[in-house]
């Protein structure tokens, strides 16, 4: 058993917040899965300006906006992606 599974819940010193061991996230209704989930994302979306993007992330999206930009390359929605997989295509 992982060692956050075997932690109990408690209150978190000075946040006021409950602390809950993965195994009673397990139990919960799926609904409160999702609140608990759209929480840490919204805690994350929030904080992603400190998270550093190395520079050879940006070369990267540099050469294919400009790929884009010259096209050889072209920008797909995601809806156009999703329908022309195969599990998704209609016979």
């Amino acid at each position: 058993m992982a060692f956050a599974e075997n932690i109990g819940s408690s209150w978190a010193a000075g946040y006021g917040v409950c602390i809950m061991s993965i195994a009673e996230v397990k139990r919960l209704p799926f609904a409160e899965k999702l609140q608990i989930m759209e929480a840490i994302w919204e805690d994350l979306r929030a904080q992603a300006e400190r998270v550093p993007v190395p520079q050879w992330h940006k070369d990267l999206l540099d050469e294919r906006r400009q790929a884009v930009a010259e096209g050889r390359e072209e920008l797909l929605d995601w809806d156009s992606i999703k329908d022309s997989l195969p599990s998704r295509r209609k016979s």
